[in-house]
């Protein structure tokens, strides 16, 4: 019986402790409780996936192809710095060996040929002279 008392007394002991720690929350105010802060985005059927993924796609299009033509226009204009600098000093060779022609009295087997009514003139005031199409053919 000894022995019988002394396992009603350990459990009567962890019954008491058990409601003291399950009421103990409530007593002190203090209750936790968790909350997930979850968020899911609309329902979209696969349509609207497939138009979300475009819309995507040629937001980066645009923005790779504009940054791709702003090096594009830079490369043409420093480019085109360096032909004009290349004509200008083809000009003032030009003119020398001309002025060395004429001092020693040489001259030209074939006079350097002069616009013609196919000339173009492109917005840069440089002149191209086209091939003949009827040579090409």
């Amino acid at each position: 019986m000894t022995r019988n008392v002394g396992l009603i007394a350990v459990g009567v002991i962890l019954a008491i402790g058990l409601i003291v720690i399950t009421f103990s929350g409530y007593t002190n105010g203090d209750r936790y409780e968790i909350e997930p802060e979850i968020t899911l985005p609309a329902y979209q059927n696969d349509l609207g996936r497939i138009i979300d993924s475009y819309e995507r796609i040629m937001d980066r299009l645009i923005y790779i192809n504009g940054k791709s033509n702003d090096k594009m226009v830079a490369d043409f204009e420093e480019l085109n710095k360096e032909l004009t600098s290349i004509d200008r000093k083809l000009t003032i060779l030009t003119a020398k060996v001309t002025k060395i022609e004429k001092a020693l009295g040489v001259e030209l087997s074939e006079p350097p040929t002069e616009p013609t009514s196919q000339t173009i003139v492109d917005p840069n005031n440089n002149t191209l002279n086209p091939q003949n199409k009827s040579e090409g053919n």
